[in-house]
């Protein structure tokens, strides 16, 4: 099956701790709830807007639940930033000791879709490296405008079958293609958009993404430092400061 993953750098993945009451299913298969929250600038949320397909008790609950957690203060060129960032929920049904059926948290994360995030289709796998089993992964770096189209996007680190010689040419010119008709969401930063500079990881896999070898790993996260720390206008980025892991809505 083809797979194509997207990674926009709001990642906030919660350390783990256990709910003593709880035991949930071992095969159960966790459940994704999304939302959108509004972060002050000192990391209070402000506001919680579930998904409207959600079920009402699921929304007031998540309200309830999710409006006690903090985030790290965000900043936008030096100075704390109130923001606006999605968050996705994974929960998973267990039961009480008591033998209560409840929604358990596994972990929460800020990753979006990538038609969301783009505000267009997904790009298409070139058939051509498909059949061959051709992958790799790109980082571009791009300019957001504050009605939501990109412009300078620019490679930043790329790796794989997929980023090398003659592949790497129809891979780049597929996601430049696909970034140069993005009308995505803009970045809200105290109440206005702004223009501002971001990153956008994209992965190209027929099966699961092999193991990332060591000195790729640290080569990727270095050229994301560099980038970042010559990079003044980045993008403000909401970080999860709670551990949800385990709570019960």
């Amino acid at each position: 099956m083809t797979r194509i993953g997207l990674l926009v750098l709001l990642l906030a993945t919660a350390s783990a701790h256990a709910a003593e009451t709880t035991q949930a299913p071992a095969t159960a298969a966790p459940l994704t709830l999304q939302m959108e929250v509004a972060i002050a600038a000192d990391g209070q949320i402000t506001e919680v807007v579930p998904a409207a397909n959600l079920p009402e008790h699921i929304r007031q609950a998540l309200i309830a639940r999710v409006s006690q957690w903090r985030y790290e203060p965000a900043t936008w060129l030096g100075q704390p930033a109130a923001v606006r960032s999605k968050l996705n929920v994974r929960a998973q049904l267990a039961r009480t000791t008591d033998g209560k059926q409840v929604l358990q948290l596994v972990d929460a994360f800020g990753m979006q879709p990538i038609q969301e995030f783009l505000g267009t289709s997904t790009p298409q796998y070139p058939l051509a490296a498909a059949k061959r089993g051709v992958g790799g992964t790109f980082i571009h770096s791009m300019y957001l405008h504050p009605d939501g189209s990109v412009s300078e996007v620019e490679p930043l680190w790329s790796s794989g079958e997929a980023s090398q010689g003659k592949w790497a040419k129809l891979f780049e010119e597929l996601l430049r293609d696909t970034y140069a008709k993005a009308r995505r969401a803009p970045m809200i930063v105290n109440g206005q958009a702004i223009s501002c500079h971001t990153q956008l990881t994209m992965s190209f896999f027929v099966e699961a993404p092999p193991a990332e070898p060591a000195e790729v790993k640290q080569a990727r996260e270095a050229a994301i430092a560099a980038w970042e720390a010559a990079t003044p206008d980045a993008c403000p980025v909401a970080k999860l400061a709670t551990d949800v892991k385990g709570m019960l809505l």
